[in-house]
């Protein structure tokens, strides 16, 4: 059986924490590029009370709704029951390892995704309506990416959940 002992910190780790950087930098640097572009007048101009500003704030948090549950919730727990099979099959401890490193990257990559999407989104909205209040989607977007900036610990905790956690009794019919 696996242990915490046998999860040494996979080498591979600093490449995966570039891939997230890079998809928590994409929201950041395009919301600079609207900001400069929304205070010097060039965006950010539809009429206070048009429906375009009623209406993208509405599909923004719909979404939000939609993929923020997913990403936090469902994914991590849906990739960690399938990442404990698979290691459970493989005889050699290290491919097993790497199993389980490859599904935590897998994750990530997903959850990320799912969360970058609703963040730019989010820049978009405060691009063409200039409504300031969607700084405030924009920091939870980016807050929420920060929260699963892959790490050691994360991982860690994700190799525990996956060698650790028990599978959930199957009904029978």
């Amino acid at each position: 059986m696996l242990t915490q002992n046998n999860a040494q910190g996979p080498t591979t780790l600093p490449q995966l924490q570039i891939v997230i950087g890079s998809l928590i930098a994409g929201p950041v640097m395009f919301l600079g590029v609207t900001i400069y572009l929304i205070t010097a007048g060039q965006f950010g101009t539809s009429a206070p009370g048009s429906q375009l500003n009623t209406i993208l704030p509405l599909a923004w948090l719909g979404l939000f709704l939609i993929t923020s549950p997913l990403a936090l919730v469902f994914f991590p727990r849906m990739i960690a029951v399938q990442a404990r099979k698979k290691a459970v099959a493989l005889e050699d401890i290290e491919q097993a390892k790497r199993e389980i490193f490859a599904s935590y990257s897998s994750a990530t990559v997903i959850r990320a995704a799912f969360i970058e999407g609703p963040t730019l989104f989010a820049v978009v909205i405060l691009l063409l309506t200039g409504e300031w209040y969607m700084l405030a989607a924009i920091v939870a977007g980016l807050a929420l990416l920060a929260g699963i900036f892959p790490t050691q610990s994360r991982y860690d905790r994700f190799f525990d959940r996956v060698t650790t956690e028990p599978e959930p009794p199957r009904e029978s019919f």
